[in-house]
């Protein structure tokens, strides 16, 4: 979903007379069923608090899960969600190793400049070898042209919950 959308716009620009109205805009009476279309109204209207369960609900019925990239990789869970990309756990079926795959969230791509920014990511990736850096194995795009790379899977803790642990401290 594009935040440059007409219907995104449209539906922004009535939330923000609600709330210059002292109202509170209902998302779902907005946004309809698409949980997807609420997080970026939420996040456009500064909604912060609502962000993060919104995102939830929208990636609850995530139809990348168990799907295979290039006859490869199958997506098996999802580990994290960020800016730019999704990030699953996936198994590489031609090498039998459990791997990252990162998606391009295609509700970012704005023009080529996501896109470009997502191959210039892998590039540098790939370039560098150090061990607080991933190493980046393979990269590509799925049948109906999304964008992937595909990581070593590293364990451990993720960064937002660290984050939330001394927000809480």
């Amino acid at each position: 979903m594009r935040d440059d959308d007409p219907e995104v716009v449209r539906i922004v620009a009535i939330g923000l007379e609600q709330l210059d109205q002292g109202q509170s805009p209902d998302l779902e009476e907005l946004c309809g069923p698409d949980a997807g279309l609420r997080a970026t109204v939420a996040e456009a209207l500064g909604l912060a608090p609502q962000v993060a369960r919104l995102q939830q609900e929208a990636l609850s019925t995530d139809h990348w899960l168990g799907a295979v990239l290039q006859d490869r990789y199958r997506l098996t869970e999802r580990i994290g969600i960020g800016a730019m990309g999704l990030v699953y756990r996936g198994r590489d079926e031609q090498l039998g190793r459990d791997v990252a795959v990162k998606l391009l969230r295609t509700d970012l791509i704005s023009g080529n400049t996501a896109a470009e920014r997502f191959e210039r990511e892998a590039e540098v990736l790939a370039s560098i070898e150090h061990r607080s850096v991933v190493t980046v194995h393979d990269r590509g795009r799925s049948e109906h042209g999304e964008m992937f790379l595909v990581m070593e899977l590293l364990r451990g803790v993720g960064f937002d919950r660290i984050l939330a642990a001394a927000e809480t401290e």
